[in-house]
């Protein structure tokens, strides 16, 4: 039995646009950063290692993570709703 990888149109588009939104997270992971450096650099280093910077890690993962799945579920319904009206994407 053989296997065909099947790539159509939707794929493509849905995963263009996730990937898209990574630029996204990838500047709240860069604020993160900054604000830990600048509180290193201003206050000391023990309050930037400490619950701050714990802290801060979750906030990051969890609201990262909140928009993953709602950019996810936004682009199903829409990807679904536009196929079952017959509509190409593109």
């Amino acid at each position: 039995m053989e296997r065909t990888l099947y790539i159509g149109i939707r794929d493509f588009c849905y995963n263009r646009y996730v990937l898209s939104s990574c630029i996204k997270f990838q500047t709240l992971v860069w604020i993160r950063i900054a604000a830990t450096g600048m509180i290193a650099h201003y206050w000391s280093l023990e309050y930037a290692q400490g619950f701050y910077h714990s802290f801060s890690g979750w906030i990051v993962f969890v609201v990262a993570f909140g928009i993953f799945i709602f950019i996810g579920t936004v682009l199903s319904h829409l990807f679904d709703a536009h196929e079952n009206n017959g509509n190409k994407i593109l």
